[in-house]
């Protein structure tokens, strides 16, 4: 069995590079082109800031409602209080959201954990800094604004409610 290996001369070679360089260029603008078409329709990542009065958003914890809409329960610092902000959409950027300071009482809602009870009405554990208590709110309707929320105090012994963390049981 004789083998035969034919090596291009150096024209054929260029060639042949030119030619997969311009296949690469093509792939890349295809590529790129469609990166923008998709940027253009809407897909990519969308960064929002629902909530942007005074010192906001430390202290987070998110969950997803029955809808794919997130909800967050953060830090207020500017009124050292707990914020739970609800989104009327996936991206919460159709301006509708629902920002409510279930408490005020001092200043609490650091170090905050949110969970969706079985109807998606938020439960959060947090510290109240004041009097270094953990506390625990359970909202009566999803977006915490019926003003008949449970804010119970359930560990007040010493230094404690820091790094709070809630686990739904299934």
């Amino acid at each position: 069995m004789d083998i035969t290996i034919r090596i291009p001369t150096p024209r054929e070679a260029l060639s042949y590079w030119k030619a997969a360089l311009l296949l690469a260029v093509l792939a890349l603008m295809l590529v790129w082109a469609g990166a923008d078409t998709a940027r253009a329709a809407g897909g990519g990542n969308t960064i929002t800031s629902p909530d942007t009065t005074g010192k906001v958003g430390s202290h987070t914890s998110l969950q997803l409602d029955a809808s794919g809409n997130p909800v967050v329960s953060h830090f207020d610092g500017t009124n050292n209080a707990l914020k739970v902000l609800h989104c009327d959409d996936p991206n919460c950027a159709g301006g509708g959201e629902s920002i409510t300071s279930p408490d005020t009482a001092g200043a609490v809602g650091t170090s905050s954990s949110l969970q969706l009870d079985a109807s998606g009405n938020p439960v959060v554990s947090y510290q109240d800094l004041g009097a270094s208590d953990l506390k625990v709110l359970h909202c009566d309707d999803p977006n915490c604004a019926g003003g008949g929320e449970s804010i119970t105090s359930p560990d007040t012994t010493g230094s404690v409610g820091a790094d709070t963390s809630l686990q739904r049981l299934r």
